[in-house]
């Protein structure tokens, strides 16, 4: 049996945006709670035994998590190469942004980004400000580092 490429590693639906299109309802994220520190761990951890080559970090928007940092430290201390899946505006913060890719310089993201036009993009997230957020974000990350950014329509 080869090895596992990836793994899915879904921390829950809390979310800084609110997009139109989301598959996820309001009520959804309100009724699901987020997963614990130590769930998040454990998943890791069984990505590694499994010796899956790569976990996703994938919610809601794990950037927003008050453990995030410890998580991603914990996942580069067991080896794991780490995909997120963003939306970016967390980036936006340069010492967030810094510490990110001091933690994992690989970290390879996927990034949700609707429109080119920031009061569309605004519109659809429902979130005032979030494009020129995320356009700050990806100057940040590759200030930082950023090596491959796959952008999500």
């Amino acid at each position: 049996m080869g090895k596992i490429k990836s793994m899915n590693i879904t921390f829950g639906y809390s979310c800084n945006n609110n997009c139109i299109h989301c598959l996820i309802g309001e009520d959804e994220r309100n009724r699901v709670r987020d997963r614990t520190t130590e769930e998040v761990k454990k998943e890791i951890l069984k990505a590694k035994e499994l010796d899956v080559e790569q976990i996703i970090f994938i919610g809601g928007e794990v950037t927003i998590r008050k453990d995030y940092f410890e998580l991603l430290e914990f996942a580069s201390k067991n080896g794991m190469k780490v995909h997120l899946e963003t939306n970016g505006r967390m980036f936006a913060i340069d010492s967030f942004a810094r510490k990110t890719f001091e933690i994992m310089p690989d970290l390879d993201i996927a990034m949700s980004f609707h429109h080119p036009k920031k009061e569309i993009q605004d519109r659809i997230t429902r979130a005032k400000g979030s494009f020129n957020q995320s356009v700050k974000g990806i100057k940040n990350m590759k200030k930082y580092g950023l090596k491959h950014l796959t952008v999500i329509p």
